[in-house]
């Protein structure tokens, strides 16, 4: 399922789940880059090219919150790749 945000809803954001099979023993920096007609900083807070995924943990989360920019602007999409 794609996750979903809304802008005239602030508390429904979308969160892209970076994840491996099994824990690692020391924190893991996730480099990443984003894409899609949605503009990092402009339609949705700006959000960070990387993640942690702490030490013994196998998952961190992106979270992208859309900021309520109050133009018409329909449909935006955003897209991570992990680099």
């Amino acid at each position: 399922r794609k996750p979903v945000a809304y802008e005239r809803n602030p508390g429904r954001v979308a969160e892209f789940t970076v994840s491996f099979g099994s824990a690692g023993f020391a924190d893991v920096t996730v480099n990443y880059t984003l894409g899609g007609s949605a503009v990092n900083g402009t339609d949705y807070e700006t959000v960070a090219g990387s993640v942690t995924i702490p030490a013994g943990e196998t998952a961190a989360r992106v979270t992208i919150v859309p900021r309520n920019n109050a133009l018409k602007d329909g449909s935006r999409d955003v897209t991570l790749t992990l680099t």
